[in-house]
């Protein structure tokens, strides 16, 4: 028990606190002065602090659902990067050929080089960092083969290489990094390497598993202890205190639960 305070924040306490006094005083005001009955008063007050503790409770989640969606596309991006890495340039011109496809633009592989239509495709994932001399040379080969466009698609290229490349005076030169490759061809296709999980796959599988983690947390488990207190005390007021002793006794109990989660093991 001397543990479980300890690790109380203050700060989470008194804003619930402060806010949930302040919605009671206001509620216990409007329904005194609405109705005249305090039991009423005091009852209609109860209630609107669970519910607009609720709210406070659902709006957190969503934050934090969003947060998870971000986190799983950054998650997925790098695992995407690091697949093409390790991948063969034959598996890698296979992928981007079919991904281009996709986006209707009838393609052919020429020299490991993806042609569709005026756009040539340098694929270069060989190293997470392009080498100046093997892109021009690529470059080159291109614009030899009629090249009127190149773009190319890389982990990462130092800037001032990225600046050389695309100060080509003869030829149009994009070169396209990580994130760029992922968000325009990837993930707007949702085609990625055979041996990454799409995220909205991924989401499907563990959607209940990450509610039950953003439930029973530790920080959640004092807002529920408190919650259930208040309820409690509030049960000792009111003529009808069945539903504020069971609501209580649920609070409690969720209290329990997140403090003892396992979804709280790191």
């Amino acid at each position: 028990m001397k543990s479980f305070f300890k690790n109380i924040r203050l700060g989470s306490i008194a804003d619930f606190l402060i806010l949930s006094f302040c919605v009671f005083l206001i509620s216990f005001a409007w329904a005194r002065f609405t109705t005249h009955s305090l039991m009423f008063a005091i009852g209609f007050s109860c209630i609107a602090v669970v519910g607009f503790n609720g709210i406070r409770f659902s709006l957190n989640s969503k934050k934090q659902s969003k947060i998870l969606v971000k986190q799983g596309k950054e998650k997925l991006m790098e695992e995407s990067m690091i697949n093409l890495i390790s991948s063969t340039q034959e598996d890698n011109l296979e992928l981007f050929k079919n991904i281009l496809l996709a986006q209707n633009a009838d393609n052919i592989i020429v020299n490991n080089v993806i042609v569709a239509n005026d756009t040539s495709f340098i694929i270069d994932f060989d190293t997470k960092v392009v080498t100046l001399e093997k892109s021009l040379r690529n470059i080159k080969s291109c614009i030899k083969n009629g090249a009127k466009k190149i773009n190319v698609l890389c982990y990462s290229c130092l800037s001032k290489d990225k600046t050389t490349l695309e100060s080509i005076a003869s030829v149009k030169v994009q070169v396209l990094e990580k994130e760029e490759v992922f968000l325009k061809y990837l993930d707007a296709n949702k085609m990625y390497p055979e041996d990454v999980i799409s995220f909205d796959n991924e989401n499907k599988k563990i959607k209940i598993k990450e509610l039950l983690r953003m439930g029973l947390t530790k920080e959640k488990s004092k807002q529920y202890f408190l919650s259930g207190i208040l309820i409690f005390f509030c049960s000792l007021i009111v003529r009808y205190n069945f539903y504020y002793v069971f609501m209580s006794s649920v609070l409690f109990m969720l209290a329990i639960l997140s403090r003892s989660s396992r979804h709280n093991e790191k």
